[in-house]
């Protein structure tokens, strides 16, 4: 139980910090709306649910996973070092009318970093994941993703206000917590 713990927190912290699908949520619900914002939304839990459940996959394959945790330790460092000195970047953008839940589909199938965020969390928490744990995990999911969208949605100017004035604070907590865990994949294998 722990485990869904620990994944439900980082996954928390990572769905929070505004990427590709939380600025396509917030613009879709500028031009267009609430409606295609959380059309939107569950169109990026369907993109996040599909690499999800690639990254099980190739879990319950019998094979040496050291060379994963190497990449997936070397992502995270990589990343909490990117995010320590990044500036959130949150803009209106004018977005064609087309299907939203396509489009979130799409923005979280064409975000590499989502699979590799699969890839390099998931190996790190679980080293040994059965079925009952994996359902848990893909509710976990959308409880978090469709709790924090809704968040977005609905309180999005304070929240994007609130996040550029504490974002150096916030973006560099993530970074700890990334390289703890990038940290954590190391130690495992050496």
């Amino acid at each position: 139980m722990n485990q869904i713990l620990s994944y439900a927190i980082v996954f928390s912290i990572a769905v929070f910090i505004p990427g590709p699908g939380i600025l396509a949520l917030i613009s879709y619900v500028v031009n267009q709306g609430k409606r295609s914002g959380f059309l939107l939304l569950c169109g990026l839990i369907v993109g996040d649910l599909f690499y999800l459940s690639i990254v099980f996959l190739g879990l319950n394959q019998q094979i040496n996973m050291d060379w994963l945790t190497v990449i997936s330790g070397g992502y995270l460092i990589w990343f909490a070092y990117q995010l320590w000195g990044s500036c959130l970047v949150i803009e209106e953008q004018v977005i064609k009318k087309s299907n939203p839940l396509l489009q979130g589909t799409m923005v979280s199938l064409s975000n590499p970093k989502t699979m590799v965020f699969y890839l390099a969390i998931l190996p790190t928490i679980f080293t040994d994941i059965d079925l009952q744990s994996k359902f848990l995990v893909y509710i976990i999911t959308i409880i978090i993703f469709l709790g924090i969208g809704t968040l977005y949605i609905y309180s999005f100017k304070f929240l994007t206000v609130s996040l550029i004035k504490h974002q150096k604070i916030i973006l560099r907590a993530v970074a700890c917590v990334m390289a703890f865990l990038g940290l954590h994949n190391f130690c495992q294998i050496f």
